[in-house]
């Protein structure tokens, strides 16, 4: 967790400086974009993957940086049959078992190197607050419900399919710090994750 927030804490160092150095310039010479994405994420959970789907999105300053949010709910139709077993999620009272629900969210902090580039990288970082249930299946009566921090340094491979369409793909270290649900850990959410998204803007 401290690496991750030594990297959160570089990241803003050069977005200040990017805000620095567009204060410093013409009011004619600022310049300003954006955008919004559709995304798709895959994670761990105890040795077995679910997806996630979501958007994010952001304010682009001088073309480099990018201040932004995201938010991502668990795509149980994209999940490995194992986070639903007993082995994963542990079993609950009565002999019944839960079945785990997940989503996320939080502000983004983007350097995109090259932007001009077809094909460039973008370091980034999500730091935000995470969300688990644990659901009686059968009704889905909520158990356990439990919020955690999490921070996500991010490198992205980022193609300029047109000036105003990116695809990215973004190589994701997964930091939890504050998971009490019964039968997790940090460790448990914890770990390397990929994620794809469709961005659509002015870059």
């Amino acid at each position: 967790m401290k690496k991750a927030l030594l990297f959160y804490f570089l990241l803003g160092t050069i977005a200040f400086s990017e805000i620095v150095e567009k204060q410093t310039l013409t009011k004619g010479n600022a310049r300003h974009g954006g955008f919004v994405a559709a995304a798709i994420t895959c994670a761990e959970v105890s040795d077995a993957w679910y997806g996630m789907y979501g958007f994010r999105m952001g304010w682009i300053i001088n073309r480099h940086f990018s201040l932004g949010a995201a938010y991502f709910d668990m795509a149980k139709y994209l999940t490995h049959y194992k986070v639903y077993a007993p082995d994963v999620v542990q079993p609950a009272q009565n002999s019944h078992y839960f079945l785990l629900d997940t989503n996320k969210a939080g502000l983004e902090l983007e350097y995109f190197l090259n932007p001009d580039g077809q094909v460039h990288i973008s370091a980034s970082a999500l730091m935000g607050i995470g969300h688990i249930k644990y659901e009686e299946p059968a009704y889905f009566e909520v158990f356990i419900d439990d919020r955690h921090l999490f921070i996500e340094p991010t490198v992205t491979v980022n193609l300029n399919i047109s000036e105003n369409v990116k695809l990215n793909i973004g190589f994701i270290y997964r930091f939890v710090s504050g998971i009490r649900a019964e039968g997790l850990n940090n460790g448990s959410l914890s770990g390397f994750t990929v994620s794809s998204s469709l961005a659509v803007g002015f870059f």
